[in-house]
Parts: structure tokens; C-alpha cells; sequence
């Protein structure tokens, strides 16, 4: 259990904290967020569902709020936006959504744009996006689609990007923008089919319940009926003593929520880690994927064993700020992840790994958490830099 909360503001305890653990070889410098997080992946073979529609273009003439600049000839038929590059940057865009897709819990983390381009570009493909948090087109939120990734054939192609890992990509989707052809697109002609943003087909992590963690409106183990959130890799239980603690604010589910989130990804996706998703038994294992459990009516911030041989998370209120988040979610959540593939080892060493747990940890502080302005509790306006072991 993690006995002190520190958290990561703009003042001097975390900014101190982060140079003496630097010095102390713990921690590396104090670089920008990385550029090229994102993964690329040309004609994939498992749809998305669920998925949010940023442009379709099935009715001849409508170009659904899309706009276009450097470009002539631009018109919607056939079921595709087509044009021709006219400048050196040539763009579609759409801007200011309403009804954007939710980017906060993981169930809209891929980005499909399909699209096709003349056979004799050399150029790449960048989308650029904005979200509620951080609104409009910015340098600091740009994908890009390499030229050595695009087929030389003229056809169109499915470019799936998978957005996951992307600092910014979170709050909802307001903008987008696609600079389909670079200079040397000047005068050449391209079409896209489709934008989409959701989630993988199969890729299903399923709700637990067990007497440790019931189901919203079962009595917990203090006899207290369960209220829950969700999102797409985490179950989130509180009960209305829970919801009356000092600390506790009205943000607090979908935040932590997202912070979880923000974990996960480090976690998985950058470092290799094998998902909490199973039991740590593997004759428990029935070829589902299941949420971790996180509850907060028990003592302290700790990560332990739940029937079947599952982890499972407990972080009270005063260890959940949203934003600036604090070092708990990643610490514990890396408890998790020993858990999964040391289970013994995980048992007898309480801090392992430390160095994993900062990456994830300085990955909340790059950018605060969007669902904390709903209630005045943005003291952190700005992402901070992320640092880099």
C-alpha cells in the first residue's frame, strides 16, 4: 500500500520530487511528450464497431460540414468526398463537432480513415484533431500516416490509427482535419470513403461480480448497496458513504476512470505488460477478458486477490484526485500487473518495479484530466512536460 499522496501540480512538491528521484537514477530528464505515439495499420482485417461517424459522404453533394482549403474540385458522389490538390497542403476539415465521440474511456481509441491516393505520391498523410479539452488544430495533436506505409497503387486503403496512446486524445472529439496531399500532391486528385473512430470488434473486457465486488445495487462486503461505472478496461464501485467523504467529488468516477486509462495504456500498449484481464491461475482461465474491480469503501490504497484468483484494486477518495492526479492509480495498478505474471513474487516484494510505475505516473501529468473542469477542479491547465528514464 502506498502510504503517502503525492500528487503532480504545477508547485514545488512534485516538480522537486521529480529532480531528487532524477538524481537519484530513479527518473531521467525533463523531455516534451514524444512524437509518433501512434500505431498505423493499412487495410486491417477486424472492423470497428460502435463506432462514431465522422464522414460518410453516401449522398451526392453533401459534404456534411466538411470544408476544404488548397484544394479545387472538391464535390461528394458516389459515396466518397473527392478533390484535387491545389497548394502545398491540401486539406479537408471539420470543425467545432457536436456530438463528438467520447475519447475518455477507451471504447473510442482507433481512428479509421479510408482513403485513396494517386500512385505516384510520395507524400505522407497527417490528421490533425482537437477535443473539448483542448479545442481547434494544433502541431502538439497531429497523427501522421508515413509515405512508406501508403500502397503505390492508386486504390483506396483502410489506414487505421490507433489513437490509445496519444497524450491529447481524450474529453470528446471536436475537430478534425486531414492534409490528404503535401507539394508534390500539387494538382493530383484523391478521395476518401469514410472517417470513424471506435472500437475493435472482439476486443471485449467483460463486468466481474463477485461477493468482494457485486453487482450496482447488490450489498457489498460492509452491506452497503454498490453504485458503478465503467469503462472499457476498469470497473469503478462506490456506495453513498463513499460518496459524502470529504474528498470525494462529483467528477471523481469517470476521472479516475480515465486516469485508470491513461495507465493501462503505458502499461500494455507501451511497455509490453501482459493485461490484468485473466486469472493468475491459468486453470481459471476461460478465454474471457474481464474489467479490473476497483472499489473504495475499505482502508488505505492497496491491490489484492479477489475470488478466482483475480487482482483487484482499493484507492479511498483522498488517494483519487482527479486533476492533477496523484502517484496511487499508478502504483497500484502496477501491483496488478505483478500480480498477473508474478503472483508469488508480488506477494513478498511490496515495490517492484518503481520505474514502470513513474512512466505510467508521468504519463497522467502530461495532460490533466478533461472531466475535471465539470467541477471547478482544473488546477492544472496545462499538460506537464513528460519525463523520460
Amino acid at each position: 500500500m502506498l502510504k503517502s499522496v503525492v500528487t503532480f501540480g504545477l508547485g514545488f512538491g512534485f516538480r522537486q520530487s521529480v529532480w531528487l528521484l532524477a538524481l537519484a537514477g530513479c527518473l531521467g530528464l525533463w523531455p516534451v511528450a514524444p512524437a509518433g505515439a501512434a500505431v498505423v495499420t493499412v487495410d486491417p482485417a477486424t472492423p470497428l464497431v460502435n463506432y462514431w461517424s465522422g464522414g460518410e459522404w453516401n449522398k451526392d453533394g453533401d459534404f456534411e460540414g466538411w470544408t476544404t482549403t488548397q484544394i479545387t474540385d472538391a464535390g461528394v458522389t458516389n459515396g466518397s468526398l473527392t478533390a484535387t490538390g491545389s497548394g502545398a497542403d491540401s486539406q479537408v476539415s471539420r470543425l467545432n463537432i457536436g456530438g463528438g465521440a467520447d475519447l475518455d474511456l477507451g471504447f473510442n481509441d482507433y481512428l479509421d480513415l479510408r482513403l485513396q491516393l494517386p500512385a505516384d505520391y510520395f507524400g505522407d498523410v497527417q490528421v490533425y484533431y482537437g477535443d473539448t479539452f483542448y479545442p481547434g488544430i494544433s502541431g502538439t495533436r497531429v497523427v501522421t500516416i508515413p509515405s512508406a506505409q501508403i500502397p503505390k497503387d492508386g486504390a483506396f486503403h483502410l489506414y487505421r490509427i490507433e489513437m490509445g496512446l496519444e497524450v491529447y486524445w481524450r474529453a470528446t472529439l471536436r475537430d478534425l482535419r486531414v492534409d490528404a496531399l503535401d507539394a508534390t500532391g500539387n494538382g493530383k486528385a484523391f478521395a476518401l470513403d469514410y472517417i470513424r473512430v471506435g472500437d475493435l470488434m472482439g476486443d471485449v473486457y467483460q463486468p466481474r461480480y463477485t461477493t468482494a465486488n457485486p453487482a450496482a445495487g447488490q450489498l457489498h462486503e460492509l452491506g452497503r448497496p454498490v453504485i458503478d461505472m465503467v469503462s472499457k478496461h476498469f470497473r469503478f464501485e462506490w456506495d453513498t458513504n463513499v460518496a459524502v467523504n470529504s474528498f470525494w467529488t462529483a467528477n471523481m468516477p469517470r476521472g479516475t476512470l480515465r486516469n485508470l486509462e491513461e495507465c493501462w495504456q503505458v502499461y500494455v500498449k507501451h511497455l509490453g505488460y501482459q493485461e490484468p484481464a485473466e486469472s493468475w491461475t491459468v486453470a481459471n482461465r476461460n478465454g474471457n477478458k474481464y474489467k479490473v474491480n476497483m472499489s473504495t469503501w475499505h482502508s488505505g490504497y492497496w491491490s489484492g486477490g479477489d475470488s478466482g484468483n483475480f487482482g483487484r484494486l482499493n484507492i479511498t477518495p483522498d488517494g483519487l484526485q482527479v486533476d492533477p492526479p496523484t502517484w496511487v492509480i499508478p502504483h497500484e495498478l502496477m501491483h496488478e500487473q505483478e500480480h498477473r505474471k508474478y503472483p508469488e513474487a508480488s506477494r513478498r516484494f511490496r515495490h517492484p518495479d518503481q520505474l514502470l510505475k513513474n512512466r505510467a505516473a508521468r504519463r497522467l501529468a502530461a495532460a490533466p484530466n478533461p472531466a475535471s473542469t465539470a467541477s471547478g477542479n482544473n488546477t492544472a491547465s496545462k499538460p506537464l512536460p513528460k519525463l523520460m528514464s
